[in-house]
This record gives structure tokens, C-alpha cells and sequence, in this order.
């Protein structure tokens, strides 16, 4: 028998996965576009509510909230920015 909250329902299952972008990068064209397309795939495919992405490099620390904003769009999920050297 599944447990139910006062309301009724059953409590709320969360997906979490972790995804090393492995060095991605910025770029509008080539190869690196084309990377973030894949990257966008594999992580949309992971079908999880929460997503931690690492490796996202920038020469810019700030424009690793772009990147990964970025990728937010293409997966249909909402980006959150925790810088790792905070």
C-alpha cells in the first residue's frame, strides 16, 4: 500500500542526475554549437527534475550564468548559478 499526505496524495518523487559538460564553452558557431546541442539532448534525455552541470568554462565567471541559461533554454528547465569557488 503507497502512503498518502493528509490531502490524499502521494508524496512527489524527484529525479536528481549530475552532468559533466567536460569544458563547454561559448560559441554561436561550428563545433561547439553543435556540442551544445548534444549536451542539450543527453541532458533533456536523462528525464530528471534536477540537473547539476559542471565544466562550464568561461573566461568571464559571470558569463557562466549565460552558459548555463543557455543550455536551460534548449532543455525546457530553469537555470540556477552556484559559482564553485563561493
Amino acid at each position: 500500500m503507497t502512503e498518502v499526505d493528509d490531502h490524499g496524495r502521494r508524496p512527489r518523487t524527484w529525479r536528481f542526475a549530475t552532468y559533466n559538460a567536460f569544458n563547454l564553452f561559448l560559441e554561436h558557431r561550428g563545433p561547439e554549437l553543435d556540442r551544445y546541442e548534444q549536451v542539450a539532448e543527453v541532458i533533456t534525455g536523462l528525464d530528471a527534475d534536477v540537473v547539476a552541470v559542471q565544466e562550464i568554462r568561461t573566461d568571464y565567471p559571470p558569463n557562466a550564468a549565460d552558459l548555463l541559461a543557455r543550455l536551460a533554454r534548449m532543455t525546457g528547465m530553469v537555470a540556477a548559478v552556484t559559482p564553485a569557488w563561493a
